[in-house]
């Protein structure tokens, strides 16, 4: 190789690692790897919603079987859709129904086996309610397993560009993986027959209550004039099952990788061809656990009543 070259071979190979450089930064800044972020309440929602339960953001403790509630529904949405967004933003509390009676009687047709001893005392959940009423007339709670629910996205992005000096190439992908588990949770309720039957009886002596008209105007009050259009549906529900926890634990892991690829053209740099590659990957995560002094309803399930089909009544 004709040495006098040697300094404009090594501008251009100069040259080209800058190029190369640059199309690194150009991948990681447009690589619609970028999924687009959820809030927590929407990754909440969905994640719950999976395992076929009404998802209840914030978790709250202010949440009963027996409760009633006004349920809107847009027009453009499936139910399934309207369950992934937050209950205060498409529903109002009416009043609650007292299902004591009927919870003691589900929960004691029940067989009850020996419990096992956690070793961890933050998940140590009592099984009957705190009341200074007898042990036979507090409520039980059940055990519930929850599975850890995941979400995982992924994206990638290549692309392809010939130049005087050789052929730049370059990938880009973005993984990302959302968890929700809940250690330990417990649940407590009514069968749906007996949630439906209690509903009707709970209209029966609120007859000007359980009106379509009554209930649209309180959702305007609620939730503005504008949410409540005459092709929205309304409903009404009973909370008949409650899930509850004291411990959730969130995690979210992102992972980047990418390169970016040159092959010089031999007849550019003094008949010799060279390869050069940069390679980039990183990945974090983040992990929040929340532990409550005491249980929180995280989901539930209910019977609901479209108006246009009273008196039936539909369990989900």
């Amino acid at each position: 190789m004709d040495t006098s070259q040697s300094p404009s071979i090594l501008r251009r190979l100069g040259l080209t690692a800058a190029v190369l450089t640059a199309v690194m930064l150009l991948l990681e800044a447009s690589a619609p790897a970028r999924e687009p972020e959820l809030d927590a309440a929407e990754a909440w929602n969905l994640q719950i919603s999976k395992l076929g339960i009404t998802p209840v953001y914030p978790p709250t403790e202010d949440l009963h079987v027996g409760d009633v509630w006004a349920l809107l529904i847009p027009p453009a949405l499936s139910r399934a859709a309207v369950s992934q967004e937050p209950l205060l933003t498409r529903a109002i509390r009416l009043g609650h129904s007292d299902q004591r009676e009927a919870i003691l009687a589900s929960a004691h047709r029940r067989p009850v086996f020996a419990e096992v001893a956690t070793e961890n005392p933050a998940l140590r959940t009592p099984r009957l309610e705190h009341s200074d009423l007898p042990e036979s007339q507090r409520i039980p709670l059940a055990l519930v397993g929850f599975p850890s629910v995941s979400r995982t996205l992924h994206a990638e992005r290549s692309g392809r560009l010939s130049t005087l000096i050789g052929t730049l190439s370059g990938s880009a992908s973005r993984s990302v993986v959302e968890e929700i588990s809940v250690p330990e949770a417990h649940g407590y309720g009514i069968e749906p027959l007996a949630a439906a039957t209690a509903l009707q009886a709970w209209c029966r002596t609120r007859p000007g209550l359980c009106q379509e008209g009554t209930i649209r105007t309180l959702l305007s009050f609620a939730l503005g004039r504008e949410m409540v259009t005459p092709e929205a549906r309304v409903e009404l529900l009973m909370v008949s099952y409650v899930f509850a926890t004291r411990h959730i634990r969130l995690t979210r892991h992102r992972s980047d990788d990418g390169q970016a690829d040159l092959e010089t053209n031999p007849d550019q740099v003094a008949g010799n061809q060279a390869k050069m590659k940069v390679i980039r990957a990183s990945s974090s995560g983040v992990e929040a656990q929340n532990v409550f002094p005491r249980p929180v309803v995280i989901g539930f399930r209910s019977v609901t009543f479209a108006f246009e089909s009273l008196p039936q009544g539909r369990s989900r």
